[in-house]
């Protein structure tokens, strides 16, 4: 067990390499640093999902003697909580994001009285307008909390941000020693001030006599690891320095190159320190670590020996996300029809599976689930509530909200989309006799009238139309149903109209999940004639993932509106929604992360420190890996290293590492990515694959000296099946019916458009004119060139009616007269408010101009015979007499 006292040697860093199993490992050494009490140490991870892989190995372990005690188990986020509630047992509340902004406003106007340039920039700024400055503001001076580094001002930044954001860079450092305070007089703290406090404090200690260097109490008399770590922010170093100083034992989990040539495996007596060449000869992803080992003067030893084995890549280009999805299913179906030791051999890790199907980004998380031949699987990534239909409902709320008239009438769109969402289908309300009423046909009423009838349309008067729809056709509604179809309205539609501060927003927010939980029922949840097992279930009982994101919107986003500083600030509506929807959007929904065994899906972090036999990499893009470079409004990536933070190159190696770590461990690699088209900055093209990938594709290709031929293993392709389009002619037997219908049209007269319709394509005209198919009632949002063009005959009709019989010339013509007869019957119709703005715009401008150009074009004379006059016209076909008719404009 390692000593504890400061005078103790600090213990040499044990690497484990990447190409073998970290965990049992780890749990052996504990093993043995415990004397086989591993209840007697503590070890601290980046991140949860090593912590159950390692608890899942104790407890399965059949050497383990019973009873014993697991270690103490910390992410780092939960060791700095620890440390900081032992040295200051005040509570202190957790400030959010709404609370930072209100403060570092706040903060921002209070230095501003002694800032003549400051107070100049934010007089031309409301608090609407500062909000996504404070939100870029909150997270950089948390970074820099994370990070350890006490900001300066950063002053002569014009030229690389907006000049607001250069004011509050120029008075950076005094913001953040404000903010800082005011956080701790408010009883306020984050996540990087907790870290930032508790690394002042260590750091004062180590200066302090030695009698005051001490361990947390907790953490006295215990073997402590820190175990896996690839890269450290500035307060985990200095906490992690703390610890080994006083014993705490440093693993790795890195190419085996860092323990330089001489160094011992384990059982061998001491270690050495790697020289430079070795640590320049280590992957270059593990740059961090070699710095970490130099700055440190640390000694590193193998804790294992490498296994010197080399993963099989396998690559596949699609040319979309389902062609990966495809290759995937044939890549796990063959692992699947592999013959049972074939499997047993695979896996890497005792007692737990060993594939794994690792997504960059969450996006492609329901594709891969539909994917996957095993459905009971354990996902360790979180869903995204943006993704969600309770969000597509909220979303669609939120346009009603945007788009309500101030005489209260909704634009029909997103009040069609509402009748339409699945979540009001399922509501139900008992009635006397206790059978469910539900509202599914009132609102298929509702959404009819919504097709048939205008743009804008008032809720209440479409609410009473589909009641009174329901009582003509005798299915008359229930008044509990009535009642439960105006609550709904209320809560999506009239509960929005007065919100104009965040408190309001949860307030309208809540009454629509009110709704939902109260008449969220199954609809046979009440019916007698359903099996006595349906009886009582709730329509969120039978979807758990709904239940799931209700939940995270009810008791994160809700609460996180409604209990902050800012709560009750009046703010502009495209201000609130975007509160809103910035808070969704952050919010994960998390699956079950069991079973341990079997098929995996994670995210790529997720993949640290665990080992799987065969890995499928989907999306491997270089957009997802290692990732598009953030363009930052406030601080741009060029004035990162001036402040001392990590730049887009550290995230981009944290990213390499991660990558070739979980590759390095696999005996069977299969990458997948979509490419085509090369990106441009004007228009959106194809993914190209990622540049980890590439250059693997390079390093197969200098093993095997040759190129990798695209179509052939290991370089797989996808072969989309191309088939000419099908020239089969479909004809349609002339039934007696048909040949009815047929004489019925040929009995009345053809118009020209109906001529040529049937010369166009005949089996149209058979379902268009024969069988009288009409596309669906819609409301027309388009341009509407059919009324457009009748406004113009009816203005020339009444143009040309003086002269009627009569000779006109050009020069009597007057194209201002035809002008004022054209806006005339323009204000009469109501085709203006029909069109959309810009082309009701278009048409009150360009109409006139095409109307003097048309009246330019005529001939000197003109004799005036008709004007919009029907004519027919019988021709004999086959004995038969076939009239042709239509109106002639003029003659």
């Amino acid at each position: 067990m390692p000593s504890h006292c400061p005078s103790s040697p600090r213990p040499p860093f044990r690497l484990v390499p990447w190409d073998t199993d970290f965990l049992p490992c780890l749990k052996q050494d504990i093993l043995r640093a415990t004397s086989g009490k591993p209840g007697e140490a503590v070890v601290v991870f980046m991140h949860d999902r090593p912590r159950r892989y390692l608890t899942h190995l104790f407890r399965h372990d059949p050497e383990q003697a019973r009873p014993c005690l697991l270690p103490r188990l910390f992410t780092v986020r939960e060791l700095v909580s620890a440390i900081r509630e032992e040295h200051n047992p005040v509570p202190r509340r957790e400030a959010r994001r709404l609370d930072r902004i209100a403060l570092l406003s706040a903060c921002v106007r209070r230095l501003a009285a002694d800032d003549a340039e400051l107070a100049s920039r934010l007089a031309t700024i409301d608090e609407a307008h500062f909000f996504p400055w404070g939100g870029l503001l909150a997270d950089l001076l948390e970074e820099c909390l994370t990070q350890g580094l006490t900001p300066d001002d950063l002053r002569h930044t014009e030229g690389e941000v907006a000049p607001f954001g250069a004011a509050l860079l120029a008075s950076l450092g005094r913001i953040f020693t404000v903010w800082r305070e005011e956080l701790e007089h408010a009883g306020l703290t984050t996540p990087g001030l907790d870290a930032f406090t508790v690394a002042e404090d260590l750091d004062a200690r180590r200066a302090a006599p030695a009698d005051d260097d001490e361990l947390p109490g907790f953490l006295q008399g215990r073997a402590i690891f820190l175990a896996g770590f690839s890269t450290l922010t500035g307060t985990e170093e200095s906490l992690f320095h703390a610890l080994w100083r006083h014993g705490a034992q440093v693993y790795l989990h890195a190419d085996p190159a860092l323990a330089a040539g001489g160094a011992r495996s384990q059982g061998s007596q001491g270690s050495q320190r790697p020289q430079g060449d070795a640590l320049r000869s280590a992957h270059w992803s593990c740059g961090d670590l070699a710095r970490w080992i130099t700055e440190w003067k640390a000694d590193v030893e193998l804790a294992c020996p490498p296994s010197e084995k080399t993963p099989r890549l396998h690559f596949f280009a699609g040319y979309d996300l389902h062609s990966q999805m495809r290759a995937l299913r044939e890549d796990l179906d063959d692992a699947q029809a592999q013959p049972p030791e074939a499997a047993a051999e695979q896996q890497g890790m005792p007692g737990l599976g060993s594939v794994a199907v690792v997504l960059p980004h969450s996006d492609a998380l329901l594709p891969v689930l539909h994917t996957l031949p095993d459905k009971a699987c354990n996902i360790s990534l979180g869903y995204p509530l943006d993704r969600s239909l309770l969000f597509r409902l909220v979303e669609t709320v939120l346009k009603l909200r945007a788009t309500r008239r101030v005489d209260g009438c909704a634009y029909w769109r997103p009040l069609l989309d509402l009748v339409r969402h699945p979540y009001l289908r399922l509501l139900g309300v008992p009635d006397s006799s206790g059978k469910t009423v539900s509202l599914r046909e009132l609102l298929r009423r509702m959404e009819r009238r919504l097709s048939a009838g205008d743009r804008y349309v008032s809720h209440s008067a479409l609410l009473q139309g589909a009641f009174q729809d329901l009582e003509d056709s005798g299915q008359d509604l229930p008044d509990s149903g009535k009642e439960l179809a105006r609550a709904v309205l209320h809560a999506m539609i009239d509960a929005w109209s007065g919100v104009a501060s965040p408190a309001g927003l949860a307030a309208a927010l809540a009454e629509v999940c009110e709704l939902l939980l109260s008449y969220g029922e199954d609809a046979s949840a009440h019916d007698p004639a359903k099996t006595p097992e349906r009886t009582g279930s709730s329509l969120w009982q039978r979807f758990p993932l709904d239940a799931e994101c209700l939940l995270r919107l009810t008791q994160r986003v809700i609460p996180e509106l409604k209990d902050n500083a800012m709560a009750d600030a009046v703010l502009p509506w495209p201000l609130l929604e975007a509160i809103l929807t910035g808070l969704v959007r952050a919010e994960r929904v998390p699956f079950e992360a069991d079973p341990l065994t079997g098929l995996q899906v994670l995210g790529m972090l997720e993949t640290r420190l665990l080992r799987f036999s065969r890995v499928h990499l989907v999306e491997a893009t270089d957009d997802r890996l290692p990732g598009a470079p953030v363009r930052n409004p406030l601080l741009p990536d060029s004035l990162r290293a001036l402040l001392g933070l990590p730049d887009t190159h550290r995230r981009d190696q944290l990213s390499a590492y991660t990558f070739h770590r979980l590759l390095a461990g696999a005996e069977d690699v299969f990458l997948y990515w979509q490419e085509g088209v090369q990106p441009s900055g004007l228009f959106e093209g194809k993914k190209e694959r990622s540049r980890l990938v590439e250059a693997l594709i390079w390093h197969e290709e200098q093993v095997r000296k040759r190129r990798l031929v695209p179509g052939e293993p290991p370089l797989r392709t996808a072969a989309p099946e191309i088939r000419p389009p099908a020239q089969s002619r479909r004809t349609v037997t002339k039934s007696p019916a048909v040949r009815r219908a047929v004489e019925a049209l040929l009995s009345r007269p053809w118009s020209p458009t109906r001529l040529d319709a049937y010369l166009a394509c005949p089996l149209r005209f058979y379902y268009e004119h024969v069988c009288g198919l009409r596309p669906p009632d819609d409301v027309a949002e388009g341009d509407d060139p059919a009324s457009v063009g009748e406004l113009v005959h009816s203005a020339l009709r009444r143009f040309y009616e003086p002269w009627l019989g009569k000779t006109v010339r050009r020069e009597e013509l007057d194209a201002l007269a035809l002008q004022d007869i054209f806006l005339e019957d323009l204000r009469a119709s109501d085709l203006a408010g029909a069109l959309p703005p810009e082309s009701a715009a278009m048409l009150r401008i360009a109409g006139p101009e095409r109307l003097r150009a048309f009246l330019r074009a005529q001939p000197d004379e003109t004799r005036i015979l008709r004007l919009e006059e029907r004519f027919h016209c019988g021709l004999e076909v086959r004995g038969r007499v076939r009239t042709l008719g239509g109106t002639l404009d003029r003659v």
